[in-house]
């Protein structure tokens, strides 16, 4: 599927953390096909990133958003010291310091106007502690199905994924690779995809199951696959990733592409999935599959449930 605006990744950075802006930067394609939007809580006595320093260690041209802007792929945008940003469409602009009650930290302010514009497309790194300034823009990204990445505790928030700086870029790259991928013609398939399913998915149990291929797209569905997937609103998307339910989604984002692209065997996740009156855990297992009709790979995701608790939320 191909976004209808420019893929954006807002970066929330510590003062501290600029070696790990670097390492992310290090790690991202130099043609992503990503605009990226760099924020830095103000904090005392310490010096704020400028755009000489940042473009040097990140490698990309950089500029200050010091009025209404167009997105561009592969540059950085820094916010100016204790700015608000905003975005609507594929712009992005400085604005007026809201008030105290509206919810006026910077970083939380950019992060819910990202939220609102890109919905389940928003992508938020936190790089370092940035003290309370993003959390409840990290909530506004979650609570959207939006991909929120971190390389330590978010405040209590959970990540979706967390891990050192280049692991972050490498979930990153995957996504927006996801994010930008035109439809493929159909394959030829050596067998119908009733034989290819019996062949490669496991009978046993009569757990529910799909067949994936490379892009995440589904092939084939076993079983009552309800309970962990919905089909999207709008036009008809096939995509596991958009389909999955809840916290489902961002445990497929994580693991999914590791089996896929062969960085990781067979893996395994346990997911609480989040229902209005209960919390359900889901057993998740990913394994790799093979065909010659789909030199790109195959996987079978696999989902059991094991247990059910009333939810706190």
């Amino acid at each position: 599927m191909s976004p209808a605006f420019l893929p954006v990744v807002a970066i929330v950075t510590a003062p501290s953390a600029h070696r790990a802006l670097a390492e992310f930067f290090a790690g991202m394609p130099t043609a992503s096909g990503t605009a990226y939007v760099v924020i830095e809580p103000a904090v005392p006595r310490h010096a704020s990133l400028n755009v000489t320093m940042l473009g040097a260690f990140a490698g990309r041209e950089t500029v200050r958003v010091t009025e209404s802007m167009p997105l561009i792929p592969e540059r950085i945008h820094l916010a100016p010291p204790g700015r608000h940003l905003s975005i609507t469409a594929d712009l992005v602009y400085p604005c007026e310091t809201p008030t105290a009650r509206a919810g006026g930290l910077p970083a939380d302010f950019f992060l819910r106007a990202l939220a609102d514009e890109r919905g389940e497309q928003a992508v938020a790194v936190v790089l370092g502690s940035p003290s309370p300034d993003a959390l409840r823009g990290v909530r506004a990204v979650e609570e959207e199905a939006g991909l929120v990445l971190a390389d330590g505790d978010v405040g209590g928030f959970a990540a979706h994924w967390v891990g050192p700086a280049p692991e972050l870029a490498q979930r990153v790259a995957d996504y927006v690779r996801h994010l930008c991928a035109e439809p493929e013609p159909p394959q030829r398939l050596s067998a119908d995809l009733d034989a290819l399913a019996a062949r490669l998915m496991p009978q046993s149990a009569g757990m529910p199951a799909v067949l994936v291929d490379h892009r995440g797209e589904i092939l084939y569905l076993r079983g009552r696959t309800g309970r962990y997937l919905e089909p999207a609103s709008g036009t008809a998307n096939w995509s596991v990733y958009a389909m999955a339910r809840g916290e489902l989604k961002a445990a497929l984002l994580a693991a999914l592409p590791e089996v896929l692209h062969g960085r990781s065997a067979r893996t395994h996740r346990r997911v609480t999935l989040h229902d209005e009156a209960a919390a359900r855990v889901v057993e998740l297992d990913i394994a790799p599959a093979a065909d010659p009709s789909f030199p790109s790979g195959l996987a079978v995701v696999t989902f059991q449930e094991t247990s059910a608790r009333r939810s706190s939320r």
